[in-house]
C-alpha cells in the first residue's frame, strides 16, 4: 500500500524525534561531568561536556572545572618538579600517574612527566653504578679468601663451584667498571677512569685497563712537572726580586734593611747557585757590620775619655742595632750613661729664686 506525503511527513517527525530522544540517553549528563571533576580527572570533565548537547552544557560551570584544572596543574607539577630534585621517585611516582590520568592533554604535565623519567633513570643509573663498585670491592677482598679454600685441604666441589661463579661475576663486572672507565676517560673526566680502571683491572688484569691507567698515569705527570716548573719559576722569580732589593739596601749602606733582606732570601734559596751567592754576600755584609761597629766603637770610646760623654752615646747607640750582643759596645754604652745620669744628678739647680 503506498505512503502518501502526510504519512511521510509524521514518520520523519517521528523518526527524527526518536533519534533525538537516543542521542540525549547516551549523552553525557551534568552529573557525569561534575563526578568526573571530583575525581580530578579534569580532561576527561571537559571532552564530555564538549559531548553533551549545547542545552545541558548550559547547566555546567566549566569555567569552574577549567579554573580547578589550572590550579590542579600548578600544584602538581610543581610538587613533582620538588620530590624530582629532591631525587625522591618514590612519593613522586604516584604524581606521574595522576598527572597522565588526570590530565592527559597538559603539555605542562607532559614536560614534567618527561623530566621525571629522566632524571630516575640518570639517577637509577648512578645508583646501580655505586652498588657495582661496591660488588667490585668486596669482590677483589673475597677473592683470597676463596683461593685459599680451593687450595686447602677441604676442597670440595661446592667450593669449586664457588670459586668459578665468583670467577665469572668478577670478569663481567671488570668489562663492565674497565669501559665505564674507559669512556670516561674519553670525555676527561680522570678521577672517575681512574677509579673504575683500577677496580676493573683488579678483578681481572686486562691490557686495555693498564693502557688506561698508564694514560692517566703519564697525564698526571706531565701536569705534575708542569706545576712543578711553574711553581719554580715563581721561586726563581721572588728570588731574583728579593736579590734585587737587598743589593738597593747594600748600595745605600742601609745595613739593618740589607741583613733583613738577607734573611729572607735564604727561604727562597733552592739551587746550589743561589745559596752560594747568600753565604758570600751574608759573609761580606757581616764583615763591613764588624767593621763599621768597631770603627764607631773605637770613635765613641775617644769621645768618652776626652769627657764628650753625650757624643759617644749617640754613637754608641747608632750601631748597637747592628750589634746588639757586642759585650764590649753593650758594656760601654751602659756605663756612659749611668754616668751621664750620676753627673745630672750632682749638678747645682741653677733655678735662681727672686
Amino acid at each position: 500500500m503506498p505512503i502518501n506525503v502526510s504519512q511521510s511527513i509524521r514518520l520523519m517527525v517521528a523518526g527524527g524525534f526518536i533519534t533525538l530522544i537516543t542521542a540525549c540517553s547516551f549523552a553525557p549528563t551534568k552529573s557525569n561531568v561534575e563526578n568526573l571533576a571530583d575525581q580530578q580527572r579534569y580532561d576527561a570533565a571537559i571532552d564530555a561536556w564538549e559531548d553533551m548537547p549545547e542545552l545541558l552544557q548550559q547547566q555546567v560551570d566549566i569555567d569552574g572545572i577549567r579554573k580547578a584544572r589550572n590550579i590542579y596543574e600548578t600544584a602538581t607539577v610543581a610538587t613533582l618538579k620538588q620530590l624530582v630534585r629532591q631525587n625522591n621517585y618514590v612519593e613522586a611516582q604516584p604524581l606521574v600517574l595522576d598527572l597522565q590520568q588526570n590530565i592527559p592533554e597538559s603539555n605542562v604535565a607532559k614536560k614534567a612527566v618527561d623530566a621525571y623519567y629522566r632524571s630516575e633513570k640518570v639517577y637509577m643509573q648512578r645508583y646501580q653504578h655505586q652498588y657495582n663498585q661496591e660488588l667490585a670491592r668486596f669482590l677483589i677482598k673475597e677473592q683470597p679468601i676463596l683461593n685459599k679454600l680451593r687450595r686447602g685441604q677441604t676442597r670440595n666441589r661446592k667450593n669449586q663451584e664457588l670459586a668459578d661463579d665468583r670467577q665469572r661475576e668478577r670478569e663481567e663486572l671488570s668489562v663492565y667498571l674497565g669501559e665505564y672507565g674507559l669512556a670516561a676517560l674519553k670525555r676527561g673526566h680522570r678521577i672517575t677512569a681512574k677509579t673504575n680502571l683500577m677496580l676493573a683491572e683488579h678483578l681481572n688484569s686486562d691490557k686495555r685497563w693498564r693502557k688506561g691507567l698508564s694514560n692517566i698515569e703519564q697525564y698526571n705527570q706531565t701536569r705534575e712537572d708542569a706545576r712543578l716548573a711553574e711553581l719554580k719559576q715563581q721561586q726563581n722569580t721572588a728570588w731574583q726580586t728579593s736579590a734585587d732589593a737587598y743589593l738597593v739596601h747594600f748600595m745605600r749602606k742601609n745595613w739593618l734593611s740589607a741583613r733583613k733582606q738577607l734573611r729572607q732570601i735564604i727561604s727562597l734559596s733552592d739551587t746550589p747557585e743561589q745559596k752560594a751567592w747568600h753565604n758570600a754576600q751574608r759573609q761580606q755584609l757581616q764583615e763591613i757590620i764588624d767593621q763599621e761597629v768597631n770603627q764607631a766603637f773605637q770613635r765613641g770610646l775617644n769621645l768618652y775619655s776626652q769627657g764628650y760623654i753625650d757624643q759617644a752615646i749617640a754613637i754608641w747607640a747608632e750601631v748597637l742595632p747592628l750589634s746588639p750582643n757586642h759585650p764590649d759596645l753593650n758594656e760601654s754604652l751602659q756605663r756612659a750613661k749611668s754616668f751621664q745620669r750620676t753627673y745630672k744628678e750632682l749638678q747645682p739647680d741653677k733655678t735662681v729664686e727672686f
